[in-house]
């Protein structure tokens, strides 16, 4: 099968996830093999070749934008990129080179693939390839603030937890009493995914907005600080 038919098969595939409005099931997979280290070993030679084939492919794709990368991921099921498939070297180099100019709109996939990315990331969570990957990875939207017309803002989220204490003193103490603080903590992960960014899509006539969610127990102490009640 030719590049251009492959990548005429994947846009058929994007087209279809936006329709249906959610990613399909080979989207974590895929994000998965590229993205965890993979430690499998085989006694076949042709079975560690398609294996060592895998792990650089999986390399190549983790060099190309994040946005980039989540099309990827929807648009080419591991069975037809991964090594030892049909896909030749050349064709996958080929295809790789042909997504960077495909992908401009692929900011639209984001919402769709929000709760995928979500629990890969309490899947994996000392996983630091992974994380930082989801840290670049932007998601439209907000369910905390509600906002009117949620495409008008960019949220990031994701915060190494040693920039922490670069936080004021009465925000921090009251993050680190938080469910979502907690649950990183549980996870052992190297990353805060609890504070989340709001970035206007038109920065001159909206504000941006810093989400921290507060310990219910420590709330009125920071409430009292900051004199909201006596």
């Amino acid at each position: 099968m030719s590049t251009s038919r492959m990548l005429e098969e994947g846009k058929a595939r994007i087209d279809e996830a936006l329709q249906k409005g959610y990613a399909p099931s080979h989207f974590a997979h895929n994000l998965e093999l590229i993205m965890v280290e993979d430690n499998r070993s085989s006694a076949s030679l042709s079975m560690r070749s398609k294996i060592a084939s895998t792990r650089e492919r999986a390399a190549a794709l983790r060099t190309l934008n994040p946005l980039t990368l989540v099309w990827w991921a929807i648009a080419f099921p591991m069975r037809q990129w991964s090594g030892g498939r049909k896909m030749s070297t050349f064709a996958f180099d080929s295809l790789l080179r042909m997504v960077c100019s495909e992908t401009i709109f692929a900011y639209e996939l984001l919402p769709i693939v929000r709760d995928d990315l979500y629990g890969l990331r309490l899947k994996y969570p000392l996983c630091e390839v992974l994380q930082n990957f989801l840290n670049c990875s932007v998601v439209p939207g907000s369910p905390v603030l509600g906002f009117s017309n949620p495409d008008e803002y960019i949220q990031l989220t994701g915060v190494r937890q040693n920039s922490l204490d670069k936080l004021p003193d009465l925000l921090r103490s009251g993050l680190k009493e938080s469910r979502r603080f907690q649950m990183d903590k549980h996870n052992q992960s190297t990353i805060c995914t609890a504070i989340d960014i709001f970035v206007p899509t038109d920065p001159v006539n909206q504000d941006a907005y810093a989400v921290i969610p507060i310990g219910s127990t420590d709330v009125w102490n920071i409430l009292q600080e900051l004199g909201i009640v006596e």
